[in-house]
């Protein structure tokens, strides 16, 4: 699960759906229109988060993650599944594995999501988006 933790949430965007639709809990890009983000997404412009699932040509309301922290599940198929404090500020990629989306502790090359805090016990961590991939809304 991704789901934007703090700060207080403010005004959403609102953007096109492209073809194939977004899924609930969604880090959302733009491509001809909003879609689900991938790994490596060093060329991709980050919109936010969708807290619901949306159909292609729908107008979705998105959470724009500028100045956010995103709780995000640790991809527990990866080697690297827990974090230690030496961690912490390094840009981490993300998987998408089932329509699921998840840190991925294996991967840091075009890494975007900064790990801020951890708990290896619920196998979460706290993220924020580089700014230089996010959309300036």
């Amino acid at each position: 699960m991704l789901r934007v933790v703090g700060p207080e949430h403010g005004e959403l965007i609102r953007w096109p759906v492209k073809s194939g639709g977004l899924y609930k809990d969604t880090l959302v890009i733009t491509d001809s229109g909003a879609t689900a983000a991938t790994a490596a997404i060093a060329t991709q412009i980050i919109l936010g988060v969708v807290n619901q699932a949306y159909d292609a040509a729908e107008i979705a309301s998105i959470e724009p993650v500028r100045g956010k922290r995103i709780e995000i599940d640790i991809y527990q198929s990866a080697t690297k599944k827990t974090f230690a404090d030496t961690d912490i500020g390094t840009a981490y990629d993300l998987v998408v594995a089932s329509n699921a989306m998840y840190l991925n502790g294996d991967d840091t090359t075009n890494g975007y999501l900064v790990l801020e805090s951890y708990d290896n016990a619920r196998g979460k961590a706290i993220v924020r988006v580089l700014d230089t991939c996010i959309y300036l809304s």
